[in-house]
């Protein structure tokens, strides 16, 4: 994580929350991300950004559809 924080509990009931890769920071909100809120692939609630990820620590996650697009948020889902 170069800045801001990770997923908590509280993300997954509360705000929709979101964090994204630094190219993301970079070509998406072109400049500091971190608080700024966006809508993404059609949703109906914005999202506002809790960190920003090296593009090194999600090329190492085990998540095939991310390393896809390294600008591409990713988003705190509800578990039941």
């Amino acid at each position: 994580m170069l800045k801001g924080r990770a997923f908590d509990r509280a993300d997954r009931a509360g705000e929709p929350v979101a964090i994204v890769t630094s190219e993301c920071e970079q070509v998406l909100m072109e400049g500091e991300a971190i608080g700024r809120r966006f809508t993404y692939s059609g949703r109906l609630h914005r999202i506002v950004v809790a960190g920003v990820l090296g593009v090194a620590a999600v090329g190492a996650m085990l998540v095939p559809a991310l390393r896809a697009s390294r600008i591409d948020p990713l988003l705190a889902m509800r578990q039941s």
